[in-house]
């Protein structure tokens, strides 16, 4: 029962990101290259000269998305899961491919690997390529650096952090230069996003039952790794076992444990739970694994509406509606992929920390085992919606700026018409190609709208602000008022 519940915890929201399960060759008279750039956790607005001057010169040059978003829920595997569709759909029309970066080895490693080993071959193939480069950072920097750890400034704006974000930075420099020196600069273009944007860890709470627990290596009065499912088990009276420890008890055994990684199986039953808590950071998954878990449901939306910690709430309109809550169809969560349907999204409060602008400097309510201080996303907060986008190239236009909204999802769409490929996806969220920043491309219709919940028994209601262009929804910020950054 553990792994299968694990699975679900790890790759929950993965089908929300662009698929493509069939391919086909369009007509097309050039076959350029691609090469994807991926910086992890980077906030657009952090991009300027001085900060990240490489990725700054390419939109300058290029084109700059100033309007930039993530998917929501704004985690990794959301927000990263068409890379793999692009690489095998460009496998299969003959490109020559490569996916370098992000993972347990030395980045330095893996950038030698593509400027000294992998373009190479690939200008000597004489084949068009599709390379992807994934950094690491600034995420992985900014999730466990000691800036301010226990303080919420500098936070994630601190100079380790922007020193991540200079690592990341010449990376794509350097990148840009093997093309040049290589000869590729005219078939090539370079696209450069993130996966998502990044906020600091808050871990305060007034109302949360789990800050009065005395728990090992927990500051007291901090919000635990896991509080989320330490009070639904709590509230509902029910065990919690910890599915990342060998299903073993933690509630009503609350000496010295928690949650290790968050999650947690709510239920007499750890082969059968009532209700399943995944963990992402700024917003948590629950599921009702059970039939007839309308009751059930209630009682959680009741419990929920009561916690400071709680903004955005969205429940499976299967359940019923309720006040204070918006539906998953709201965002998107209401699709047809293998992966189970969460019955609730619970995004965490976010809050600016000072600075004025909430993209930038923006906290996060996180569920994690990281510590109040380090970076964490996954919120519905402006900071964590909002990512970075650019591209230059010859099938891109040169110093534009182009105000419309994109996604990550219309990167993998954008890609595929630039290869002269056409992706087939099973689902609604495939995004657009943004063809306005392309030569002769013209500007889409674009429309912002609010929508609001029926209000909850405190009065509140889940607010959700949005754009739509070319009949793509693009999320801007949800959650209550007073309690998400942007909103």
């Amino acid at each position: 029962m553990r792994t299968r519940w694990f699975a679900v915890v790890r790759c929950a929201v993965v089908a929300v990101a662009l698929s493509a399960p069939g391919t086909t060759r369009a007509a097309s008279p050039v076959r350029h290259n691609v090469i994807l750039f991926v910086a992890g956790g980077l906030r657009g607005v952090m991009v300027d000269k001085n900060n990240a001057p490489a990725m700054d010169a390419l939109r300058r040059a290029g084109v700059a998305f100033p309007n930039s978003h993530a998917i929501v829920p704004t985690t990794d595997l959301a927000n990263a899961a068409g890379e793999a569709t692009i690489l095998a759909a460009a496998n299969e029309a003959g490109y020559e491919t490569a996916s370098i970066g992000d993972a347990t080895g030395s980045m330095a490693a893996a950038l030698r690997q593509a400027t000294t080993a992998v373009l190479p071959a690939f200008k000597a193939s004489g084949k068009p390529f599709v390379l992807t480069f994934r950094s690491r950072d600034p995420a992985a920097t900014q999730q466990v650096q000691a800036d301010s750890v226990g303080r919420l400034t500098p936070g994630i704006d601190g100079p380790t952090s922007l020193a991540a974000l200079r690592n990341a930075d010449d990376e794509l420099r350097a990148l840009r230069a093997a093309v040049h020196e290589l000869g590729l600069d005219a078939t090539t273009d370079v696209i450069v996003t993130s996966d998502h944007g990044a906020s600091t860890i808050s871990k305060t709470s007034k109302t949360s039952p789990s800050t009065r627990y005395q728990l090992t290596g927990i500051p007291s009065g901090a919000l635990p790794p896991g509080f989320l499912a330490l009070d639904l088990a709590s509230a509902l009276e029910l065990p919690l076992r910890d599915p990342d420890n060998g299903d073993g008890v933690v509630q009503p055994d609350l000496e010295h444990t928690y949650p290790t990684h968050g999650n947690g199986l709510i239920g007499d039953d750890a082969a059968h739970p009532q209700v399943v808590v995944a963990a992402g950071g700024g917003s948590d998954l629950i599921y009702l694994p059970q039939p007839d878990a309308a009751e059930l449901a209630s009682r959680i939306v009741a419990f929920l509406l009561t916690q400071d910690y709680v903004s955005a709430l969205f429940v499976d309109s299967r359940l019923g509606r309720f006040g204070g809550t918006l539906p998953l169809t709201s965002i998107g969560l209401d699709g047809i992929a293998a992966a189970t349907r969460p019955a609730m999204v619970v995004g965490f409060t976010s809050f600016d920390t000072g600075c004025g602008v909430p993209r930038r400097c923006a906290a996060d309510v996180a569920d994690t085992t990281l510590q109040q201080g380090q970076g964490t996303q996954g919120s519905f907060g402006a900071a964590d919606v909002g990512n970075f986008t650019a591209a230059f190239g010859p099938d891109f236009k040169r110093h534009f700026v182009d105000a419309a909204p994109v996604s990550n999802a219309d990167v993998g769409v954008t890609i595929a018409r630039v290869l002269g490929l056409q992706l087939s996806g099973t689902g609604r969220l495939t995004g657009r190609a943004f063809t306005e920043a392309t030569p002769g491309g013209a500007p889409p219709a674009v429309s912002r709208s609010e929508e609001w919940s029926a209000p909850g028994p405190d009065g509140s209601a889940t607010v959700l602000r949005y754009q739509t262009a070319d009949g793509v929804r693009y999320i801007d910020v949800a959650g209550r008022l007073r309690r998400t950054a942007g909103l």
